[in-house]
């Protein structure tokens, strides 16, 4: 039988800007975690200036659960500003942060994220496995599919091991690395930055046991919202302040790819044609975001539809 002393502590931190349809979703896969190796100390929801009723439906739940804490101002300071802010008020040996959009995929996600933390003491930074929800539309579909090509490619790279492997819906942080890193305010997304950092100061893992469901964007007008926050915008903004050796890290071997393609075509040739030339035409005509440089970006409201607690794949 595991006791205290086996266990490890752990704070989930929340960042949200108007997630009403989610946030009672998102709060009840987490309070509904389970497992014989951890203790879930704190749930915190960081609301970011919001405008709806995210903080009140967080702040009725938090009555009923002492372990939910809610932070409410009228000020939207940004994604990673509130990601700061949690950093520095948690106290557990383990720091958990999962968007608001999201909801946990059975009720051992927090078990299996905590095993890799116990199994290596190297180990500062671990990400769970994303799962896309298949939208019903057409234009949905060809996005959703861009989504698990993607997955097919950056995934059979060393395993996930890799700076295209984070991502900031479902990640996890050993306390000792919480207490030394803070997002630049010249950065608006913070993974690439995470992975560099956890290699500096230890060990990443991917965790394809732990896994999150997320909604893709289903529309061409969100894609492109979506889309000014590309890869190539962070690999940017990092270069400017690691240097040029980042863009490296970005690089993958063009057999994965060719690889990856290859397998989304013999299984869906139509949607992986249409997809490709998608994300060429996103990425050749992106949309400029005035909050990007401002460390926010605008709501995509094609993603903020609620997801049924534990859906089926």
């Amino acid at each position: 039988m595991s006791t205290n002393k086996n266990k490890l502590t752990v704070t989930v931190g929340i960042p949200a800007h108007n997630e009403e349809q989610n946030i009672a979703n998102m709060l009840q896969s987490v309070l509904g975690q389970k497992g014989d190796n951890f203790i879930l100390e704190r749930v915190i929801v960081a609301c970011d200036g919001c405008s709806d009723k995210t903080a009140e439906i967080a702040s009725a739940i938090s009555q009923k659960n002492s372990r939910v804490e809610v932070i409410t101002d009228r000020e939207r300071r940004g994604y990673l500003a509130r990601l700061n802010q949690l950093y520095e008020m948690k106290q557990s040996e383990i720091y958990i942060s999962f968007d608001a959009d999201i909801v946990l995929n059975g009720p051992s996600v927090i078990e299996e994220m905590v095993k890799v933390f116990q199994e290596d003491p190297r180990v500062c930074l671990a990400a769970a496995h994303q799962i896309p929800l298949k939208p019903d539309t057409f234009i949905g579909k060809i996005i959703y599919f861009h989504h698990i090509l993607w997955d097919e490619i950056r995934l059979a790279f060393n395993g996930g091991d890799n700076i295209h492997g984070i991502h900031g819906a479902a990640s996890g942080l050993r306390k000792s690395f919480t207490d030394t890193v803070r997002y630049p305010n010249s950065l608006t997304s913070g993974p690439g930055f995470l992975y560099i950092m956890a290699k500096k100061y230890g060990k990443f893992r991917y965790i394809n046991k732990a896994s999150i469901f997320y909604r893709p964007v289903s529309t061409l007008k969100d894609l492109r919202i979506q889309g000014t926050r590309a890869v190539f915008n962070n690999q940017k903004k990092l270069a400017e302040y690691f240097g040029k050796w980042i863009y490296g890290l970005y690089t993958i071997p063009v057999r994965y790819k060719i690889t990856g393609i290859l397998k989304m075509i013999w299984r869906h040739p139509v949607y992986t044609s249409l997809t490709m030339a998608l994300g060429l035409w996103l990425r050749f005509f992106p949309k400029q975001d005035k909050l990007y440089n401002k460390g926010m970006w605008e709501i995509v409201p094609s993603t903020k539809k609620a997801i049924n607690h534990f859906p089926n794949k």
